[in-house]
């Protein structure tokens, strides 16, 4: 525990000492630019080595920024920022979009609907183990669409543990699916705004850069995306991992009991059926992600234990990396930083493979939030006069980083189990990766080749 503290205090001061340092040294930029630019190194280290929680690193960042830039900044010699342009995003439409969601599947788990969607598949697979897989993966990509990939994934290794404990060690079956949850689970999160944070941070980006994106639009944008990569995914494990059983059987047990089975399936898919049909009535996403907040409230189903139990910190995180998004962008930092990196760049292949590869690497060694916090403002900056050409494939890209265990939540949640090694996670990963960064640079170019204007809602 020593150690642990020791590490962390010495983490938050190098933190400390590099922001200073690049205060110091880069002389040539603007007080305002030199003062982000401080910040943003610190809450990359932070971020990168975690010595405080991630989503006190965006609390932490948000405030610098506010208080740095703000008052404080005349001090500096930048012009003042106005404070509240750092407060806003902590209620932007993307985060109540995300807290809708949250509440949608706290209740959905909460009254054992999600054990009974699995249940209700599964039962009609039969005993084929290819058939099981595909069937695992496949509900494993679809629940991760609507609720957090952390719990699908938990739910769906619970129901095959006890069954996968009962096959002969370091049986390919079992690695299989033990790995196919969680990598089906990364990919799910792509086809939706709500899926994944780095989608909503795009997004709320994007809405700054005055370009609105619809539900439907996104979706467009990831879940034939996310369809091609499932299946890559299920035919790299059967590449690496022969399947020669000839059946396989699932003991479900006694059926979870299920209340208020009508109104929140009722409410659940009128409000997947309105996100997909915004462009039709012109309701904003956020709005409609009210609705079951709202319903599941009135009719009581939304208690206040459940509010207390939904993901605070995801919500704050994305509000931090939001509001260092505007640090960013107003103080011209962004502007600086391409034209150092990527001088002459626009929305072209090589800016896109250029962000795709760099923040699939990092999410792999970070949060893929934190890494869609720290890439995506650059590329909202690069894209020029179409910023979802680059903003929406390179947020994709941000759940492709899956190749180790502290990758992803689903993930760690899979080693955990200690029915898989690390070495089969990183041989699967590593491909999964490289080939989906590929995939997603050529879907996505070919989509706004066809669709300049893809994406504007």
């Amino acid at each position: 525990m020593q150690r642990t503290g020791l590490r962390n205090a010495i983490w938050l001061l190098l933190g400390l000492c590099l922001a200073v340092v690049v205060h110091l040294l880069l002389t040539s930029l603007p007080p305002q630019q030199r003062l982000m630019a401080a910040i943003f190194s610190a809450t990359i280290v932070y971020w990168l080595a975690e010595p405080i929680p991630l989503y006190v690193t965006g609390l932490l960042a948000a405030l610098a920024a506010a208080v740095l830039l703000g008052p404080l900044g005349p001090r500096f010699g930048a012009p003042p920022l106005d404070y509240r342009d750092f407060l806003y995003p902590f209620a932007s439409p993307v985060v109540v979009l995300m807290f809708g969601g949250f509440v949608m599947a706290r209740v959905f788990s909460k009254h054992n609907l999600d054990i009974e969607f699995c249940r209700m598949i599964l039962l009609r697979v039969g005993s084929r183990p290819r058939a099981v897989l595909l069937a695992m993966m496949t509900i494993t990509a679809a629940m991760s669409m609507w609720m957090s990939n952390t719990a699908t994934t938990a739910i769906m290794v619970a129901t095959v543990l006890p069954i996968a404990r009962k096959l002969p060690a370091n049986s390919n079956m079992v690695r299989a699916l033990m790995l196919g949850i969680p990598f089906a689970a990364n990919v799910g999160g792509m086809a939706t705004p709500i899926g994944t944070p780095p989608n909503a941070i795009a997004i709320g980006l994007l809405a700054d850069a005055g370009v609105s994106i619809s539900f439907f639009s996104w979706m467009l944008a990831g879940l034939p995306l996310m369809i091609l990569l499932l299946a890559l995914v299920f035919l790299l494990l059967q590449l690496f991992f022969p399947i020669r059983r000839t059946s396989f059987v699932i003991d479900f047990g006694a059926p979870p009991a299920i209340a208020n089975r009508g109104l929140v399936y009722t409410v659940f898919f009128a409000t997947v059926a309105l996100w997909v049909t915004d462009q039709l009535h012109h309701v904003p996403a956020a709005l409609i992600a009210l609705v079951p907040v709202v319903v599941f409230a009135i009719s009581g189903l939304l208690e206040k234990q459940l509010l207390r139990e939904l993901a605070w910190d995801i919500l704050l995180l994305i509000g931090g990396g939001l509001a260092l998004g505007v640090g960013i962008q107003q103080t011209g930092l962004a502007d600086t930083i391409v034209a150092t990196l990527l001088p002459g760049a626009g929305a072209g292949v090589g800016s896109m493979a250029l962000l795709c590869v760099l923040i699939a690497a990092l999410a792999t060694f970070m949060s893929n939030t934190a890494a869609a916090n720290l890439i995506l403002p650059l590329a909202v900056t690069v894209a020029g006069a179409f910023p979802q050409q680059l903003a929406v494939p390179v947020a994709l890209c941000a759940s492709l980083g899956m190749a180790l265990p502290i990758s992803t939540p689903p993930n760690a949640i899979a080693y955990g189990s200690e029915l898989i090694a690390e070495r089969d996670m990183l041989r699967v990963g590593v491909v999964v990766t490289l080939v989906g960064v590929a995939l997603t640079i050529a879907y996505e170019r070919l989509l706004f080749a066809l669709l300049p204007g893809a994406g504007a809602g």
